[in-house]
């Protein structure tokens, strides 16, 4: 999730849903903000300068890596220490919309 130095609403709400992901709440959310890839860090950079969260969401990372993603219209696929998440358009444009 991207970090800003002031609070934008909807940023704020979508950090706030993520502690299921991958989950069917949490990749709806993503969906409704047009999040198309999500990058999940199985171990938290360390980078200078900058202090990560203290709690991550989703809280358990590994947990969450291992969570399936069947049935969510999601791909997933691992790259080193990252599991990558590329969010499908969901079942409302295989139907169509009201």
């Amino acid at each position: 999730m991207g970090n800003s130095t002031f609070d934008i609403p909807s940023v704020d709400d979508l950090r706030g849903g993520m502690s299921g992901f991958p989950d069917r709440a949490s990749v709806e959310k993503l969906r409704y903000y047009g999040v198309k890839t999500v990058v999940l860090h199985t171990v938290m950079p360390t980078l200078p300068g900058i202090k990560l969260p203290e709690v991550p969401e989703p809280p358990d990372l590994a947990a969450a890596a291992a969570r399936s993603v069947k049935g969510l219209g999601v791909a997933r696929r691992r790259v080193g220490s990252l599991v990558i998440y590329e969010i499908g358009p969901g079942p409302k444009a295989l139907h169509g919309s009201d």
